[in-house]
């Protein structure tokens, strides 16, 4: 498969919720799909005047093809979307969860070291010890060639959706 057609398949799995950005510019990466979603959910007594409480997710999705992976460009990559938090979490009065999901795409990953690496990757930053939220950094690496999706710890749960 080639990278356009993943792209256009991302798009078209995306497009129902969420608002898409391409290309993208960030921290110096030309960004190839940029993806952000807003839900929130409010609960009521009663009428809607007597609100309960509220939530707000939002989720941001960075997709980047490479031709050349190797450690360093992983590495480096994870450094931008640890990063990106300052940037991206709006904390708010509901503010409950974001979720940054980082998809590295290359045409094929012969390094395993570069696999483990993205298996090992974790990060989470808890707001107030987690009363005013938190934020789950995900990675997610796509062999086009091979038709292999390695997710880290965090992605386990969406592996199936960013499979070529």
């Amino acid at each position: 498969m080639l990278f356009q057609e993943y792209m256009e398949l991302m798009k078209k799995r995306l497009m129902n919720n969420f608002d898409m950005t391409v290309p993208f510019e960030y921290a110096g990466y030309s960004i190839d799909l940029f993806a952000e979603s807003h839900l929130r959910t409010e609960r009521y007594f009663a009428s809607k005047k007597v609100k309960v409480y509220g939530m707000e997710n939002d989720e941001f999705c960075f997709m980047k093809h490479f031709d050349m992976i190797t450690e360093d460009i992983v590495d480096a990559y994870i450094e931008m979307l640890i990063a990106s938090i300052d940037d991206m979490v709006k904390l708010r009065e509901d503010h409950m969860s974001t979720i940054i999901t980082g998809i590295i795409v290359a045409d094929s990953v012969d390094d395993k070291n570069i696999e483990n690496v993205v298996k090992r990757f974790r990060h989470q930053k808890s707001y107030a010890f987690g009363l005013k939220g938190w934020v789950d950094v995900r990675l997610i690496l796509v062999d086009l060639h091979g038709k292999i999706v390695v997710p880290s710890k965090k992605a386990v749960k969406v592996e199936t959706f960013y499979r070529p």
